[in-house]
């Protein structure tokens, strides 16, 4: 069974002059379940018990430990941004916010403009979630009628 690993709101445009109004709400799961390898472990060989590893950090130049907590983590925005991994969080769950925009619907594109190759990374799948905004699921179905109709895509 596949988990959801978001629940957003998928704004259509002009969604700024309704800010009351959260558009249709969707469950993303992924389409593709990704396989991970068992993680390695040492075992001593004598008592055949895994051993547990204890890392040290220092610093090159000075030789001092030095405590995580003063470890820097860098993020690429538009350049190397360093980053402290209990901000990290908080900007991971800030960008799921149920509040904020998710997914936004600029405009619509001819389908014989959309290429055959998949150029994102893995695929989603988006499923209407009316227990969060009540009509999600005809406004979903409704808009997706009307593309096919139209023979255009979301961009």
């Amino acid at each position: 069974k596949r988990g959801k690993f978001a629940t957003v709101p998928l704004l259509l445009p002009g969604w700024k002059e309704r800010e009351g109004h959260p558009g249709i709400m969707l469950d993303l799961y992924g389409a593709v379940q990704v396989r991970k390898k068992p993680e390695k472990y040492a075992v001593h060989q004598e008592n055949n018990k895994m051993t547990i590893k204890n890392t040290i950090r220092t610093n090159t130049e000075t030789g001092e430990v030095v405590a995580p907590e003063d470890v820097h983590h860098f993020a690429d925005f538009c350049g190397r941004v360093s980053i402290h991994p209990a901000d990290l969080g908080k900007m991971k769950k800030a960008s799921n916010s149920h509040n904020e925009a998710g997914l936004v619907v600029h405009g619509f594109r001819p389908m014989k403009l959309l290429s055959t190759t998949n150029l994102m990374s893995r695929s989603s799948i988006g499923i209407a979630n009316d227990s969060r905004v009540s009509g999600s699921e005809k406004a979903l179905y409704n808009l997706k009628q009307s593309m096919m109709k139209k023979g255009v895509f979301a961009v």
